[in-house]
């Protein structure tokens, strides 16, 4: 009876993980129309500097909507920050937090071994304005993919999403940059 209720179990699990996998994809692949822009909005980075969207010029922006008690966030959140350290030159990661506390927010970093850098910017939300307000999320992560004329390329929901696709996304936007130049 154990070994068949294991098998079923298994089953389930292979069943689901399946699923997911197709769901990811096309989670993934939801591109907006290219004129899809974003508008200029400020934020604060959690070091005090008052930051106007509109002044950022990297070639592509990294936009993500997390907080520290998110367990999506937290699990995507090393290969955000891997991804911007490898192209230092191209990109940005604005990571902009919903925390209530600024303090769980330090903590985090802390823990996580995580500093802001002159790419990557941590900014707190603490009244979701631009979270909820702006954008209209309601439910964390969700990561924008900016290219350098502020039009979104690329939407990722709920943390489906790993390193590798990642950089081949920010790959791909820093290649069709060169061949427009």
């Amino acid at each position: 009876m154990r070994t068949e209720i294991l098998i079923a179990i298994t089953i389930g699990a292979l069943a689901y993980s399946f699923a997911l996998h197709f769901i990811r994809t096309d989670d993934i692949n939801k591109a907006l129309p290219p004129s899809t822009e974003i508008t200029n909005f400020e934020f604060n980075a959690i070091d005090g500097r008052k930051i106007a969207f509109k002044d950022i010029n990297e070639d592509i922006i990294i936009l993500n909507f997390w907080a520290s008690w998110c367990a999506p966030c937290i699990k995507e959140f090393p290969a955000l920050i891997k991804a911007t350290q490898e192209y230092p030159a191209n990109v940005k990661l604005i990571a902009l937090s919903s925390d209530e506390d600024e303090e769980n927010i330090t903590r985090f970093l802390k823990t996580q071994n995580i500093s802001q850098t002159s790419n990557i910017i941590i900014a707190h939300d603490k009244e979701q304005k631009i979270t909820k307000g702006l954008f209209k999320i309601h439910a964390l992560p969700k990561t924008y993919l900016i290219d350098s004329n502020k039009e979104i390329f690329q939407i990722i929901e709920g943390g489906a999403w790993n390193y590798n696709m990642l950089k081949n996304h920010i790959e791909m936007l820093l290649g069709s940059i060169e061949n427009h130049s």
